[in-house]
């Protein structure tokens, strides 16, 4: 997910030529989403050619972080982002429909990786994975906030004004309120307070005034997130500060880091995706097999070392 399905398909093709999306993928479906924020686009100078619209700029939420990593939230923002997710979420549905949950990938770059990892916090069953290319965490102190305590940042810090009777009040039914949970930090607690956050804020579109818990959760959606050591736009600390809070989510991430890489989809980039989804086992037999067999023939290596076609079985 980047800021249009068409912009990040032709990021990938002038990246994979001679390759393209549907040779690589041929045995898989994609879907390419489209932000749903429309702005006057700024006018940067950038000639984005004939796939794009001039007057225009997409964005998933508004932000005053230059790479979207605000550290907390306000009122339009949370909304915006439960917007995102229900969005996304139709997505999902759509394809788990055709090909089931355990074949659905969501792969995010930068801030589109934020709102992918909001979609994923507040799903009751897994997917085939998340993965993650140079990842923002989504408002990550209001988010360590919600996993320790079940509230933003802010309401945390106005609780010393509230009286016990104001705390435990809500129209929420008692199965979905942190009520005798004490302080729990367990990851499964704290998966619970995140999702009943995450829940509540994409059917209403709004952050919940009080706290959630939720005990239907899953986290056994693996996470893979990739880094260029070399980004100047998203330093890869950030990729730690992701895999380290799926970590203490109890989330099975793995983070790789990789030298000389910058911000951008290289060719060698999405080889390094496509052969960390490979390591994984994630996907269906046929997609691995076509991944493993360009894989083999060198599709990712740079022009000049392209290896000759290699054969074998790949699981």
């Amino acid at each position: 997910m980047r800021s249009s399905g068409r912009k990040l398909l032709y990021e990938i093709e002038q990246a994979t030529k001679p390759n393209t999306l549907a040779r690589i993928l041929k045995h898989a479906r994609y879907v390419m989403f489209d932000l749903p924020f429309c702005d006057p686009l700024e006018t940067a100078g950038i000639n984005q050619g004939a796939f794009y619209d001039p007057t225009l700029a997409s964005r998933w939420f508004w932000t005053d972080n230059p790479i979207g990593a605000d550290e907390t939230a306000t009122e339009s923002q949370w909304k915006d982002l439960g917007i995102c997710i229900n969005g996304i979420r139709n997505v999902v549905w759509q394809e788990a429909s055709i090909v089931g949950r355990e074949n659905v990938f969501l792969v995010g770059f930068g801030i589109g990786f934020a709102v992918a990892t909001a979609f994923v916090l507040q799903m009751e069953e897994p997917i085939g994975g998340l993965l993650g290319v140079y990842p923002v965490m989504p408002f990550h102190v209001d988010l360590k906030y919600i996993a320790l305590d079940g509230q933003t940042k802010a309401v945390v810090n106005s609780w010393s004004d509230m009286s016990v009777e104001d705390g435990t009040n809500s129209e929420a039914s008692a199965g979905t309120l942190d009520i005798d949970h004490g302080d729990d930090q367990t990851h499964q607690a704290r998966r619970a307070r995140v999702m009943g956050f995450f829940q509540y804020l994409a059917s209403r579109w709004e952050a919940p005034a009080h706290k959630r818990y939720c005990d239907r959760l899953d986290a056994s959606t693996p996470v893979v997130l990739l880094h260029g050591m070399d980004d100047e736009q998203i330093p890869f600390t950030y990729g730690k500060e992701a895999a380290q809070t799926f970590w203490n989510l109890g989330y099975n991430a793995t983070l790789d880091l990789k030298k000389g890489e910058g911000h951008g989809l290289s060719r060698n980039m999405i080889g390094e995706l496509f052969h960390n989804f490979m390591k994984h086992k994630m996907g269906n037999q046929e997609v691995r097999a076509q991944l493993g067999m360009l894989l083999g023939e060198g599709a990712f290596d740079a022009p000049e070392t392209i290896k000759r076609p290699v054969r074998g079985n790949f699981d």
